[in-house]
């Protein structure tokens, strides 16, 4: 379009016009598909359909063909691509070619339009086209400047960020509250993203956020800014060695810019988020300025959540990206947006296939894709496919055919294939789903990639139209936006993760190469992709039988055939007409195909082959991104790095150690990070630290870290605080193992059999069942010690202290080559093991410790005979009067063993379980309360205020007078009002005497670390564990569903005998009540359905400090579901791990509502109750005050019917609990 001095104007005005028609067709189409979907969600709802239940997506395959249909017919993004046709390639140019200003302006308010449908429609490059031809248009327009800079970094086009600012400075200066602050912020982004000296940059980014957190003041402006620090601090978390106690943990950021977000909407469009409204956005458009920034805050939200939810499923946590996901999914059906609902079904599909919990969805989410992706059937309208999708016959049918992606003809004008002719990204993405909807394989990765390579001469042409529109003189060769790079890298990965193992290493070499080419120049923005093809690329395949020649998984033995449980379940008599059907044992090897190729250990006639750093150089270049990031929790870089560094460095205990302990529980102490206030870093940072907290553990403590590596290898991991770190290479374990699929299918027949329990009539034969299954698990766990553990088993007990006898024994195997540890525990079994078994030990060590010579086994055996005679005449090398606790810390694949059940531990059943190391010593330090920096002159003492006390002032006045600093009162009571500023002012306060309570102290001990002597004689008496409860102080929830009348019988009126517990029978209770008792109480009992997550929910248990020993009696309350490597799995006791809760205990399966009442009832009457103490009290004549938890749960389960499938289903997680009061029951003295 030219301008000509006659008819310009008429052109300009018709031009005018025709953009507009345009812009209001679009406008009303994409208005009628928002209709049309709110309509379709609320009817599929008002039939029962619940849009967050991803059980299965039956209700979304149906709304995705009809929000495919409503494209399809309304066309709304063909009009938005004419839109920006006409203005971009004929109508800008002309327009921009005026010379008057004030004739330019005018038309300023059609990209503004243009550039917030495209916003809404995902398409950010010709956003920024627009943004700046409006700002060309009219530079004092505010909001076009300051999004032409917030889009442009979005894109990754730093340069022409830079160029933009330099741009703006030379503009008419905006006078406007934080707009300089916005560009400073924005300028310190480019740099953090291009200059050397990152520290510096992250020091002001720092700064910035704290001057923005200070303002009083809440205004758009001071939201916008904050919103873009948090996420430039996101950024900054990635560089190397970063001090998250300055920058913050990267998802606490990533929240805080969401809920600036989500508030900038939330004002702007009130009923965005109510999806009981429509979402009506025609009536937005009236003032384009406040329809730009709201179109702007809505897509800023997006890409923000959307990055919230890859920096949690990195780091494994899939539970809560699922949800956010889903809530992307419902906003993007209700704005009408298809690229952004491939964006959100995409990732969804990927977290199905990372987790093993949610591969049982994967074949309905095809259908989606069937539904999205596949050309309709011109007959169906919108109308018509909600009655079809909503017949049951339908939904059969969906459930059984098997879902296709089809190919489009090249003439195909469907929605899908017209929005990919002009949007590159949605073309990325779409490739990007195929690669998902085929389980990552490896041609559809290579078409992908081809797509990839194909499309940068595009994204060049594309980046070239930007500088163009910005005004940049900018050359970029084979130029890709920095969302499409991220794609590509993420699909590089899923593909290594599944096939690199498998494919030809040329082939491996080759993507390998081209993806670390691509994260080479901004690396910081790609660092989990980086770190983890880092990883892969250095691991080999060797094999270690030959050094370990036990680790070979030995023959399974006989067993009770499960199956053949089948008959008498169908032979039961049940009140209900349908016959009880058995679900089919899953098979193994094939329900987790997305990890299996590249990492399962490969048992061969060879040998068992590992994953390894074999090479210095790789072991060296593993170390160094280990010590610049391992303050990312990325779990699949971190679990391959730790488990391969740990396997390297065996020769060094520790080291091997620390990056075993490491190797775990990534996703709940990022949960932990992201809930405290403290700045922790929920990780050892060095060698030095781990030493030094494995040193300070109580020597009544053992762990045993039972961990199951990248290449399914099950290592021992010994942990005390006099000994060296002990690590024993245990067994291979195939995903397909006897006793893991014995186990799975054990669990089955138990859920089976307890939902029989209500309705069966036979109760002889039901009952028979139960203890057929009770006896099942007797024979896996025995097996567990047999074929797994074998000779090692004897390590799952805990440390015990030498006596001098001891330490000389020792010293003498030593001497003959053996490591200290393998020595002292040698020591430790001559006891415990027969000669032939403590042998076959000695003969492992000799193969670990690196020993050859089988002359100093011979020469072991006969020290050991002269130990046994010496021990016969009471010549003990062991102390064993010492209470001793053993802490697992298990694998989540291997968590649901009962372990503390194994014969081994008969005799030694204090064993408690941990999440892992770290939070334990967390917990354990916060329970002991050790004030760190006081000052002692700063005292006040009050002695014998009483004045009956002569023989106290005799001995202690003269001592207290000498130290001259101190004030105090000898013989006198104080003034309240002195008493009361003494209090407030000192570091000390002595009151001499007060009678109290001895264990519920806290101590002090040579705060000035000078006193080693004193240190020596003290320190191990003072750390002993267990943690000292009141069970007076407890809280109680019965059946808060109000569905369990039978448990309400029998535990009711129990609990109602103590006057001093408070709590609910029969209802729910109020969060913020619950979040009250639990940071109040000693304990928490409760008893209902599962953990009771869904009566007050996980996020309430994390937000709380929570003090109370929490004891979960339902079904599964304890139990890891396991969903793939290295992830933590489900367990909700990872949340009062989270909030640090001393104790919880919980049942790792199914349980019956009679027997788990049963055992709650034993359990609190050896903790409460004086019932036993007779029987007790012939060792103790002033008879026990004090009841170990541990040893409640050893006894309740002598009163269940079923020690294996009830008894053993109940473990303990965290500190060993000592109760304070045991006869609360039968006494009820509860002042």
């Amino acid at each position: 379009m030219k301008e000509d001095s006659d008819g310009s104007g008429t052109k300009f005005i018709k031009a005018k016009q025709y953009l507009g028609y345009l812009l209001q067709k679009h406008l009303l189409l994409s208005g009628n598909i928002q209709e049309e979907m709110f309509d379709a969600v609320k009817k599929e709802e008002d039939g029962g359909f619940h849009f967050f239940d991803t059980s299965q997506f039956n209700g979304h395959i149906s709304l995705s063909r009809v929000f495919t249909s409503s494209l399809n017919k309304s066309r709304a993004h063909h009009y938005l691509q004419l839109a920006y046709t006409f203005w971009s390639e004929q109508f800008a140019p002309a327009i921009l070619a005026l010379n008057n200003e004030q004739e330019r302006t005018v038309f300023a308010q059609l990209p503004k339009l243009l550039a917030a449908y495209l916003l809404i429609a995902g398409e950010y490059s010709k956003v920024v086209v627009c943004l700046a031809h409006a700002v060309r248009l009219n530079n004092l327009d505010a909001t076009c400047r300051i999004l032409l800079l917030r889009w442009l970094c979005h894109l990754g086009e730093w340069q022409m960020t830079s160029e933009q600012l330099k741009i703006d400075a030379k503009l008419p200066t905006i006078c406007g509250t934080h707009y300089e602050i916005l560009i400073n912020i924005i300028a310190n982004i480019v740099d953090l993203n291009t200059q050397p000296n990152k520290e510096e940059i992250v020091e002001r980014l720092v700064t910035q956020w704290q001057l923005l957190s200070e303002v009083g003041s809440k205004t758009f402006m001071l939201y916008q800014c904050q919103a873009i620090v948090k996420h430039a601090l996101i950024v900054a978390s990635r560089l190397p060695r970063a001090d998250l106690t300055k920058i913050g943990d990267p998802l606490k950021n990533s929240e805080m810019e969401i809920a600036r977000l989500t508030a900038l909407v939330k004002n702007r469009h009130q009923s965005f988020y109510n999806y009981a409204e429509g979402i009506d956005m025609q009536k937005k458009v009236v003032n384009p300025d406040e329809f730009l920034k709201l179109c702007s805050h809505i897509a800023e939200h997006f890409e923000a959540t959307i990055l919230q939810c890859h920096e949690l499923a990195v780091t494994g946590i899939l539970r809560e990206c699922e949800g956010i996901i889903m809530s992307l999914w419902r906003q993007s059906l209700r704005l009408g947006s298809l690229p952004r609902t491939i964006v959100v079904v995409n990732f969804l599909m990927m977290l199905v296939l990372m987790s093993n919990y949610m591969r049982n969805r994967e074949q309905t989410l095809r259908f989606v894709y069937a539904a999205i992706l596949n050309v309709p059937k011109q007959s169906e309208d919108g109308e018509h496919l909600i009655e079809r999708s909503s017949h049951s016959s339908e939904k059969k049918k969906e459930r059984t055919e098997e879902a296709r992606l089809e190919p489009h003809s090249g003439k195909c004008s469907c929605a899908v294939c017209e929005i990919s002719s002009h949007n590159l990204e949605f073309q990325l993405n779409v490739s990007f789903a195929a690669f998902l909807f085929s389980g990552f394989s490896s041609h559809s990765f290579q078409s992908m990639a081809l797509k990839f390579r194909n499309l940068s001469s595009s994204f060049s042409e594309q980046h070239a139209r930007l500088c163009n529109a910005v005004g940049a003189n900018i050359e970029a060769k084979d130029f890709y936006p920095l969302s499409a790079r991220n794609l590509f890298l993420t699909a590089a990965v899923r593909w290594l993760l599944k096939n690199g193992a498998e494919e030809k290493p040329q082939i491996k070499e080759k993507v390998v190469h081209e993806s670390l080419k691509i994260c080479e120049h901004e690396p910081w923005n790609h660092r989990w992709q980086w770190l983890t093809i880092r990883q892969l690329e250095r691991e080999t395949t060797v094999d270690v039988s030959q050094q370990f020649p036990w680790i070979l998984p030995s023959h399974p033995s006989c067993c009770i055939p499960l199956s053949s449980l089948a008959d008498e379940f169908n032979a039961l008599s049940l009140q209900t007409p349908r016959k009880a059907q058995l679900r089919k044992t899953p098979q193994s090897a094939t329900t987790s195909s997305l990890l299996k190729s590249a990492r399962e250990a490969c048992v061969t006639k060879e040998g068992l082959t590992v994953r390894a750093i074999c090479s210095s150089e790789a072991l060296e270049s593993a170390m160094h991104d280990f010590e610049n990031f391992s303050h990312l929790f990325y779990r699949e870089w971190r679990h391959l790095s730790c488990s391969s560094l740990a396997r390297a460095n065996s020769t060094d205990s520790w080291l091997s150690a620390y990056f075993f302990i490491e190797a775990t529980c990534f996703a709940t102490r990022q949960l932990a990070r992201m809930a405290d206030e403290e700045g922790e870093s929920f990780r050892y940072e060095n060698i030095e630290q781990f030493k030094a907290a494995v040193k300070a553990l109580p020597s009544d403590i053992t762990v045993v870290q039972l961990f199951l590596d990248a290449s399914r290898v099950l290592w021992l991991i010994r942990l005390h605080c006099d000994r060296t770190p002990l690590i024993v290479p245990i067994v291979g374990i195939s995903q397909d193992e006897d006793l893991l699929r014995r186990l799975q299918a054990l669990l089955q027949e138990n859920d089976l059999s307890g939902k029989m329990g209500a309705t069966c009539k036979d109760a002889k034969k039901f009952w028979a069942i139960r203890r057929r299954l009770d006896s099942s698990m007797e024979v896996i766990i025995r097996d567990v010690e047999t074929e797994w553990m074998r000779e090692f088993a004897c390590l799952l007990l805990p440390c015990f202290r030498l006596t001098e006898a001891g330490l000389s024994a020792a010293s003498e195997i030593t001497e003959r080559g053996f490591s200290d540890g393998a020595a002292k525990v040698l020591v430790e079994m001559c006891s415990i093991l027969p000669v032939s078994e403590w042998r076959r030990l000695a003969e492992r060590f000799a193969v670990l410790d690196d020993m050859r010579r089988a002359s100093s086994i011979n020469t072991l055996c006969r020290l050991r005979s002269l130990w046994d005679s010496d021990r016969e005449k009471g010549q003990e090398l062991v102390d064993r009067t010492a209470l001793s606790y053993t802490l697992f810390a298990v694998s989540p694949e291997l968590a649901s063993f009962p372990f503390e059940m194994m014969p081994i531990l008969s005799k030694c059943h204090r064993v408690c379980r941990i999440t892992s190391l770290y939070l334990f010593q967390r917990i354990f330090m916060r329970s002991k309360e050790i004030p760190k920096f006081v000052d002692g002159r700063n005292s006040f003492y009050l002695l014998d205020p009483g004045g009956d006390l002569t023989e106290t002032q005799n001995r202690l006045a003269e001592r207290l007078r000498m130290v001259e600093c101190w004030k105090g009162l000898i013989g006198k009571s104080p003034d309240p009002k002195e008493l009361k500023a003494s209090l407030e002012s000192s570091d000390f306060f002595l009151l001499i005497p007060k009678f109290v309570d001895g264990r519920n102290s806290f101590y002090l001990l040579d705060p000035g670390g000078d006193l080693t002597e004193t240190q020596n004689r003290l320190a191990e008496r003072l750390r002993m564990i267990p943690k000292f409860v009141d069970g007076r102080n407890s809280f109680y929830l019965l059946d808060p569903g109000g569905d369990l009348t039978e448990t309400q019988n029998r535990l009711a009126e129990r609990l109602r005998m103590v006057e001093c517990w408070k709590g609910l029978i029969g209802k729910s209770p109020d969060p913020k009540e619950l979040k009250a008792s639990l940071e109040s109480s000693d304990f928490f009992f409760y008893m209902g359905h599962g953990s009771g997550g869904r009566y007050f929910g996980k996020a309430t248990i994390r937000r709380t400090d929570c003090r109370a020993v929490s004891v979960l009696m339902g079904c599964s309350s304890a139990r890891t579901t396991h969903e793939g490597e290295g992830l933590d799995g489900r367990n909700a006791i990872y949340d009062y791990s989270v909030a640090r809760c001393p104790c919880a205990v919980g049942c790792l399966w199914m349980v019956t509502d009679g027997e788990i009442d049963r055992f709650f009832l034993a359990m609190i009457s050896y903790c409460f109750s004086d019932e036993i103490d007779e029987a007790r009290s012939k060792d103790d004549k002033n008879g026990p005050s004090y009841r170990l938890l541990i040893d409640a749960l050893a006894y309740a389960r002598t009163a269940c019917k079923l020690r294996y499938m009830t008894g053993g289903a109940v473990v303990s997680y965290g500190l060993p609990i000592m109760s304070t009061n045991s006869h609360l029951l039968r006494r009820n003295i509860c002042g």
